[in-house]
């Protein structure tokens, strides 16, 4: 519908007349206005059912400022309001996922448009906390709240009473805000609602001023360097996660001990010192929502220091989130994450200084291929796997002379072979739960070796059997996709051998 009503508002051939182009203007808003409707009540759905995807990154909040300031200033121009933005105060970085931080924005400067006064003013910075926040401020010179409780604003489908003053709206868009800015591990407030105007923010994890950062890259070229030695106990039963989470903590020269389940976690946690404990939450013999409340209780009972807990989890929804928090965990890495995502962490939570050191320069080579043999480099194909993944791998300096991707995709391809066949079983005696287990599994450590589309389908099946059932297309199409990943990787390698 709205694509036709955009072609005959252009048609310049048989050009509409004022009022056909009026009636045309009508049918485009309103049917982007439901449009919006929907798309909303879609994300609340995805939120209620935990399919939610949120990704958190080192994003730099100026650029996603401007960002969303684009899909906005048509509607500032159309009512004459002039935004003022504090660039120096918002040279930050965050830990969010950008794409739902500029959702969240764009949601708060629709929102102070519409709410504003003929050729209002609205104003956009930031300020950091000693709390190691970042907080965002978006303020209008509107009408302000007309009465009622401000914490109903963020309820869904509460509007306080604007409805006298003649303004399209649902009452969905700030309490999905609170939803999205939650699952980033922030928070959403108003600071001031007047008849002057109101003042909305949002706050999130702050990682480092963005001036350090080059690229909207936390580390760049820099490591980490450590004052102090420290150890870091890994507990993951993942092997191709806890080979790449190794490696990533070796780039700054910090040493890990890896327990494969819960219980093997505590008996280390009771026989060695660490700095800080990386925990999978899903994991066979003890998970690690019991071990950590296991450790909590051993730290009461010795009087000892409280360590950071760091929950790894596949799950980026509030609900897991919420129940890390709970078991005594204090922080959330969602998977797959990032060197800068790890590296965020550790500084916030270890006592350690950033310092430059360059890094080597001796790149090995990728050919990015379609099926076949590459003349130098190793052979990727791009029709199944994501050469940017492998590629960053495969140019990682490591301890050894093995190349470091041949590694990880070994370990991946054996590792993989035995839950497909573990999965396969599963799915043949309709065993709901051990299929879910199965394919959680193995979709993080697919993502680290470039199996984007296979781990893809492993979350489509794991949020099926959440649902209590097994989609039969979808497991077929996993099986056949893990056949063509599997040879893909094979190739892969033995072109890395040769």
């Amino acid at each position: 519908i709205l694509g036709f009503s955009e072609l005959q508002s252009r048609d310049k051939v048989r050009p509409l007349s004022n009022k056909q182009s009026l009636r045309a203007k009508k049918i485009s808003d309103a049917g982007n206005h439901l449009l919006s409707i929907v798309n909303d009540v879609l994300d609340f759905s995805r939120i209620e059912t935990g399919s939610m995807e949120i990704k958190p990154v080192v994003t730099d909040l100026y650029k996603s400022v401007l960002a969303s300031l684009k899909l906005v200033e048509g509607k500032a121009l159309k009512r004459n309001i002039s935004i003022f933005i504090e660039k120096n105060k918002l040279d930050v970085a965050v830990m969010a996922d950008d794409k739902r931080l500029q959702q969240i924005i764009v949601n708060l400067l629709d929102n102070a448009i519409k709410f504003n006064k003929l050729g209002g003013d609205i104003s956009v910075y930031a300020r950091v906390g000693k709390n190691n926040r970042a907080r965002l401020y978006i303020a209008d010179t509107g009408f302000g709240l007309r009465g009622g409780n401000i914490d109903e604003l963020f309820l869904p489908f509460s509007r306080l009473g604007v409805d006298e003053l003649g303004i399209d709206g649902t009452g969905i868009g700030l309490s999905l805000c609170k939803e999205l800015v939650e699952l980033m591990d922030g928070s959403i407030g108003v600071e001031d609602c007047s008849d002057k105007g109101c003042c909305f923010w949002i706050e999130l994890p702050c990682v480092e001023n963005i001036n350090s950062l080059e690229d909207n890259n936390l580390i760049g070229m820099q490591s980490l360097s450590l004052v102090n030695t420290m150890k870091v106990l890994l507990v993951e039963d993942n092997l191709v996660n806890s080979e790449v989470t190794v490696d990533m903590l070796a780039v700054i020269n910090l040493d890990a001990d890896i327990a494969r389940d819960g219980e093997k976690a505590l008996e280390m946690f009771e026989a060695n010192e660490y700095s800080l404990v990386l925990m999978d939450c899903e994991m066979p013999v003890m998970d690690g929502f019991v071990s950590t409340e296991k450790i909590r209780i051993k730290e009461k009972e010795r009087q000892k220091k409280r360590i950071p807990i760091i929950a790894l989890t596949a799950h980026a929804i509030s609900g897991a989130k919420e129940k890390c928090i709970a078991s005594g965990m204090d922080d959330f890495l969602s998977k797959p994450f990032s060197m800068d995502m790890l590296h965020a962490v550790l500084y916030k939570w270890l006592d350690i200084n950033f310092e430059a050191e360059e890094t080597s320069t001796s790149a090995q080579k990728l050919t990015i291929n379609e099926p076949g043999k590459s003349e130098d480099g190793f052979v990727c194909d791009a029709t199944i796997l994501d050469c940017e993944i492998l590629s960053r791998l495969y140019n990682r300096n490591t301890a050894g002379s093995t190349n470091f991707l041949s590694k990880v995709v070994s370990i991946y391809l054996e590792q993989s072979t035995k839950l497909f066949d573990d999965l396969k079983l599963a799915y043949q005696q309709s065993d709901v739960e051990t299929v879910r287990k199965t394919s959680h599994t193995l979709k993080s450590s697919s993502i680290n070796v470039g199996a984007l589309k296979f781990s893809d389908l492993c979350r489509d099946v794991e949020l099926s059997c959440e649902q209590g059932n097994i989609d039969n297309i979808v497991m077929q199409d996993l099986f056949q996709r893990y056949l063509e990943t599997e040879d893909a990787l094979t190739g892969l390698v033995n072109s890395i051998k040769k």
